[in-house]
């Protein structure tokens, strides 16, 4: 019965030239030597294949004279023009095998790339050359390096007239190594052969009329279509139409030629439909416009063909492991052209020597007709594997290559793409497949776009949201005017009880839906406006939460201690909480109340704010390592009832006490003759199983009181309450897996703790504990196998300086996330090149809204690619808060790439400060001022560069500490520095670096440091107040550069 649900296609009948492709290459060019290979669009300058051919001959005699062997590789790193397509050509002719860089790549994505193909030459533009000259020293490369223009491969050479290319010892073997896409994890390198890319240049292309077409496409050579096209090209002997790349303000510059043939992805010809064929366009020559990449929605293809009516509008599938297409339509085939005609929205059917086959998502089980599932294809013409790595995930048991995308046929076996299985999500036990709704929802007549996406749901897993743009005269619709519209056309368990959000902006529904939740909608008015998260909170507050987690988790490792290994169930938490609770109350404790704690890590630390919620108590935290004038400030605002105690601080916290008059009951962990013992609070309870934690009365109430962190001025109480710290899981949905084991070195004091210990006890996760950062044992972190560290830069900056022990194993690492102050580029740079299978990222947040304020979620391809593109950016917007950047003085709102201070608008941040006036927190207009320096860039990625109160004035000039120590720890004698402002009688102030330096660097003198600055910033930043060597910088608890310490340190001295 499966074999009849499979289908297969006859065999291709065609022999390819066992030589190899640089045989056919050749003999092609030259029997085409006199008729046109190529028009450079920007110029109309035109290439004979013959020339093409001499230039392509030349190269190869001195890729064979500068030691290139066969099976040895050769990398282009360049856009398009007359010359791009020569290290293809000239590799195949000497044997060897060729791969593309793309040009905008960041340099941690071109040293990822490289380290997995270590060319032995490579071609580049001069414009990227340095780029590339960093990611060859950061891989330890001696690759010889050929620029465009530049080095002149391209004499005559005496040996040309006698040349022959060099033939394969085989059709199977790789040819050339294209990169994946990069959509759902870093790309790897795709190995095709010879065999594959001969016999697909053949597969239904009989269509395109030889010389007499014109072929236009802008895909980049990096791309696997930009290949494809050019070997058909050659082998067919059509004229391609070559632009550098697509510009999208010259999106129809193609057809200022007589363009036969275009190939354009789905993002180029939605834009096309936005802006509109101009009257005088001119298109009487297209016979053919194949749109490929992401589907595009049957409206949009019947938009298109309006805007062509002479041309052959069709979509193709393929996939880079399989060249050229997967499925398309046959124009020569006249059955073909009927369904083409009559089904918009196939991408074709089946190639020759191709068996395909639709799968059920969860159990492979083989599908028939009509039936939606994983698309898999069996064919001789697939890639033999990644280059370098694993390929095994490729296959399925049974040999057949698994697309990732959901497909279905009909019973005319026409194929249709719907997705991918990465993007679909479950309701209850049922798979919902976004584009299926969003295409129902197009047709409504109010909407302009939409995109839905799955919200995280306690009880459903995810219930369908529609993010909707109304048409401009439909401004009025009500969401329940679009329920209507769905009864009838969708089952019941695709209704969108995650809700309706109306948007300002367009919405491209193609790629919005797996882009951050709609998060890539356009700011109005330099504001940015992300969709309200529709979540229900836990109604009895955090208490109830995580007494039913701990419970349903019970037999689940919660902590592992990680001097010892001991290790803690959920179970066991659990008990504790309860014992300690219990004995609160017998103390006297009511809810209200506040209880503190002053101690580091280990696997008793978190019980009493567990326990404290529980009781419905308030928690605040103190650090072990504050002196007691600053522990006696911070507890003077709080006034702790009982507070638990490390037993080493024990004296310090009783004088603090003492000194601010509180007869607060200490109870510390480990033993005392003067005060309780936190063992004591575990004995003597009855009724533990019958034990119900208190309902809050109000989700708005305060249950947490962190302080600030004190790097501009003293530590303010934050209040937070149940709703915002529920909100930390809701919003992005679990990231991690059940059996992940995650590590932060936050004590108590610090929010980090709390988010850490939410998460874990919400998603069941593993907690790895040590009681605090310990720079002599850096690493040991890795004696487990760890998942996920969030880490600030003081101790990332320790691990570079340590560098990477050889034992160290990292292979179940996934992610590293930097907080804190924001890390110099290329150390976090070199930090990603020391764990070059996980991802590292910076993460930006404030203690007074109880979660990330920008963040990159990778499991978004979007944002993934902002990780390797942006290492310097903190993140994109989240859901449920809203952004804008203010002018400093003015409070004038500002655009892309313009600095000023952050301010945001959300639902889940603090209710104000505790027993201080709170109204400088925010705004006129309700927005809350946090206080630091960030920009965002056309794409909506977000850059911290620094704290309002640490600028000072230059004159008139603003000068941002960070941009300049940013440039100062570049210098390879420099461990740190800060930068501050020393006043001045006539200048307001001189900006003043305080240096550490490194021991390798102590004789460096501040006269070299002045320098080494003046040379990279204007005047107006250079070091006018000098240079202060110190041994080590002050910082805060949480690892930031205590400022005002270092002010308090030096710019009294300079007065």
């Amino acid at each position: 019965m499966e074999d009849e649900k499979i289908v297969k296609m006859p065999e291709l009948n065609y022999d390819p030239d066992p030589r190899g492709l640089g045989y056919v290459y050749y003999e092609s060019m030259l029997k085409y030597k006199d008729k046109v290979a190529q028009i450079e669009g920007l110029t109309g300058k035109t290439d004979t294949f013959g020339d093409l051919l001499e230039r392509s001959v030349r190269t190869a005699l001195n890729l064979q004279e500068r030691g290139l062997r066969p099976g040895e590789m050769v990398t282009a790193c360049t856009n398009h023009h007359l010359n791009s397509g020569i290290p293809l050509i000239a590799s195949m002719f000497v044997g060897a095998t060729v791969s593309h860089l793309e040009p905008s790549m960041s340099l941690n994505e071109t040293i990822f790339l490289l380290k997995q193909v270590m060319p032995k030459i490579m071609f580049v533009e001069q414009e990227w050359l340095e780029n590339i000259q960093k990611a060859l020293r950061a891989i330890d490369s001696d690759a010889e390096v050929i620029v465009f223009g530049v080095d002149d491969v391209l004499p005559p050479n005496p040996k040309e007239e006698h040349f022959a290319p060099h033939p394969v010892e085989t059709l199977s073997q790789t040819a050339v190594v294209v990169f994946s896409s990069g959509t759902t994890g870093y790309p790897k390198g795709i190995c095709l052969s010879h065999r594959s890319i001969l016999c697909q240049m053949v597969n239904k292309t009989e269509g395109l009329k030889t010389e007499f077409d014109l072929m236009a496409s802008y895909a980049t050579p990096y791309w696997p279509a930009s290949m494809c096209l050019q070997t058909l090209s050659i082998t067919k002997c059509i004229t391609r139409l070559v632009y550098p790349k697509f510009v999208q303000e010259r999106a129809w510059e193609m057809f200022d030629y007589q363009v036969t043939v275009a190939f354009i992805n789905a993002a180029q010809a939605s834009l096309m439909i936005r802006q509109g064929k101009a009257a005088d366009l001119n298109d009487d020559a297209l016979n053919d416009l194949l749109i490929f990449g992401d589907v595009l929605s049957e409206e949009k293809v019947l938009k298109m063909r309006d805007m062509f009516p002479n041309a052959r509008v069709h979509l193709i599938y393929g996939q880079t492991e399989i060249p050229m297409a997967t499925t398309i339509f046959d124009v020569c085939n006249e059955r073909d052209l009927e369904l083409m005609r009559g089904k918009p929205n196939s991408v074709g059917t089946g190639l020759y020597g191709m068996a395909y086959k639709i799968v059920e998502v969860d159990t492979s089980a083989v599908l028939g007709p009509n039936q939606r599932g994983e698309l898999r294809v069996k064919t001789q013409f697939q890639t033999s594997g990644y280059l370098g790595r694993d390929s095994s995930g490729i296959w399925d048991a049974d040999g057949w290559m698994k697309t990732g995308d959901l497909a279905y046929y009909d019973q005319d076996r026409c194929f249709y793409i719907v997705g991918r299985v990465k993007e679909m999500f479950k309701f209850r036990e049922w798979h919902i497949i976004p584009t299926v709704l969003e295409d129902i929802l197009a047709t409504h007549k109010a909407v302009e776009s939409v995109a839905v996406i799955g919200v995280p749901h306690e009880m459903d897993g995810h219930r369908p949201m529609a993010l909707v743009v109304l048409k401009e005269s439909y401004q009025n619709t009500k969401a329940d005017d679009i329920d209507s519209f769905l009864v009838g056309k969708i089952n019941d368990r695709q209704r969108l009880r995650g809700g309706i959000s109306y948007q300002d902006s367009y919405i491209e529904c193609d790629s919005v839906r797996r882009h951050a939740n709609g998060m890539d909608l356009n700011p109005e008015q330099n504001v940015i406006k992300t969709p309200k998260l529709n979540f229900t909170p836990y109604a009895k507050g955090l208490g109830w939460l995580y007494f039913e987690c701990l419970r349903n988790n019970r037999d689940k490792i919660a902590q592992i201690e990680g001097h010892t290994g001991q290790r803690d169930t959920f179970g066991q938490l659990l008990d504790r909480c309860i014992r300690v609770t219990l004995a609160m109350r017998a103390m006297g404790l009511k809810p209200g109340d506040i209880v503190s704690l002053c101690t580091f890590n280990h696997l008793d630390s978190c019980v009493p704010q567990i326990a404290s919620l529980f009781l419905g108590a308030v928690v605040s935290g103190v650090d072990p390592t504050l002196t007691s004038n600053e522990i006696a400030f911070l507890l003077r605002q709080v006034m702790p009832k009982v507070i638990f105690v490390q037993e080493d601080c024990v004296e310090k916290v009783e004088g603090v006490l003492e000194a601010i008059g509180s007869k607060a009951t200490i109870v510390v962990f480990g033993g005392h003759s003067r005060h309780l013992s936190f063992s004591d609070l575990l004995e003597g309870h009855s009724r533990v199983e019958d034990f119900k934690p208190r309902t809050a009365e109000n989700l708005h109430e305060t249950v947490f009181i962190f302080f600030s962190s004190g790097t501009t001025g003293h530590p303010k109480g934050i209040c937070h309450n149940h709703y915002s710290l529920m909100h930390h899981t809701s919003k992005k949905g679990s990231e991690q897996e059940p059996s992940a084991l995650i590590v932060a070195f936050a004590s108590p004091y610090w929010s980090v703790f709390i988010l850490n210990l939410h998460y874990s006890i919400v998603e069941g996760v593993t907690r790895l504990v040590y009681p605090r950062y310990d720079p002599d044992n850096a690493w040991q972190m890795f004696d487990y196998p760890l998942t996920f560290a969030f880490l600030n830069v003081t101790q990332m900056l320790i691990m570079l300086d340590q560098g990477r022990p050889e034992n160290v194993r990292t292979d179940s690492l996934a992610a590293i996330i930097i907080g804190g102050d924001a890390p110099p580029k290329e150390k976090l740079l070199a930090m990603r090149a020391m764990f070059p299978n996980a991802l590292v990222w910076q993460s930006y947040g404030q203690t007074e809204i109880m979660t990330a304020i920008t963040y990159f979620n990778p499991t978004n391809p979007k944002h993934l690619r902002f990780i390797g593109e942006k290492p310097s950016s903190v993140g994109c917007a989240v859901p449920g808060m809203w952004y804008k950047i203010a002018d400093i003085e003015t409070g004038k709102v500002l655009g892309p790439d313009t600095p000023g201070e952050l301010r945001v608008k959300t639902e889940f941040q603090t209710s104000g400060y505790h027993n201080t006036d709170s109204s400088g927190i925010w705004d006129d207009d309700g927005w809350l001022k946090t206080g630091d320096l960030a920009y965002y860039d056309q794409d909506l990625c977000f850059y911290i560069v620094g704290r309002v109160k640490e600028m000072f004035k230059f004159r008139e000039w603003h000068i941002v500490p960070t941009v300049l120590e940013e440039i100062l720890t570049s210098h390879p004698a420099i461990a740190g520095a800060a930068v501050i402002g020393v006043p001045h009688e006539m200048d307001s102030h001189h900006p003043m670096a305080v240096v550490v330096l490194k021991p390798s660097g102590e004789k460096t003198s501040e006269v070299e440091i002045q320098q080494f600055l003046e040379r990279r910033v204007n005047d107006r930043q250079r070091l006018r107040g000098g240079v202060k060597f110190v041994s080590q910088l002050p910082l805060t608890p949480t690892g930031k550069i205590n400022r005002k310490q270092v002010r308090e340190m030096f710019v009294g001295l300079c007065q």
